[in-house]
């Protein structure tokens, strides 16, 4: 059954995967080729000097390109389930609603996972060969909280399609709007380090409201 529910979700995100994963490797690219600049103009010590004393880490682009991403693969994967009516169907399937509710969720959550981790991976092996571990560990940590971000996201758009009432759906997205402002707090390179912990809990925990939201819609909670 898992697989027919996972066939079913990418056969909805295929689309906007592709066109995301593309959006995401042209930025990875610009983010590399930033790097490449400097070190055509000046060298690799220049580079350190500006990572340490003007507090670059040269990815910044990406901050809002992950939570555009949760976005988009949310949207795709939740909205033709609300306006063609298929969540009453779906369901109706036989395997327990809640499990269902979570294996979608899963689902979008492993996608976007396989985009940034591929996102990660490509710019801590170009920046191994140039920087120290230590940089490298920097600029993987200021990242961080933005591929939180990405997640968040996901969850918080996919509680706000499957909300059943147009006034939940006006709660929910300032909520939404104020949940993430929270990633975005401060922007100096690890300032989040000690918070970690508890902002990837609280995103897991983003999951939660989906299935709140499917549970007013079973009991009929429309305008």
């Amino acid at each position: 059954m898992n697989q027919a529910i996972f066939f079913k979700e990418w056969l909805k995100i295929r689309t906007t995967y592709f066109c995301s994963a593309i959006v995401l490797a042209a930025m990875t690219l610009y983010c590399l080729l930033r790097i490449e600049r400097i070190l055509a103009i000046k060298d690799v010590p220049h580079l350190w000097q500006l990572m340490l004393e003007r507090d670059m880490v040269f990815v910044d682009v990406l901050q809002y390109v992950f939570p555009a991403v949760g976005l988009a693969v949310a949207v795709a994967q939740f909205l033709p389930e609300m306006l063609q009516k298929r969540l009453k169907l779906t369901l109706h399937l036989p395997v327990s609603q809640k499990r269902m509710t979570f294996s979608c969720l899963g689902f979008g959550a492993g996608a976007l996972a396989v985009l940034f981790g591929a996102c990660a991976l490509a710019l801590g092996w170009y920046a191994r060969s140039l920087l120290a571990p230590e940089l490298v560990e920097r600029i993987e940590l200021t990242m961080l909280p933005w591929v939180l971000a990405g997640w968040a996201a996901y969850f918080l758009t996919g509680w706000i399609l499957t909300e059943p009432s147009v006034r939940g759906k006006i709660v929910a997205g300032g909520l939404a709007v104020a949940v993430l402002r929270m990633y975005y707090v401060s922007l100096v390179p690890e300032s989040y380090n000690g918070f970690l912990p508890v902002l990837a809990a609280i995103t897991v925990s983003l999951a939660s409201f989906t299935w709140l939201s499917v549970l007013r819609f079973k009991a009929g909670a429309e305008d």
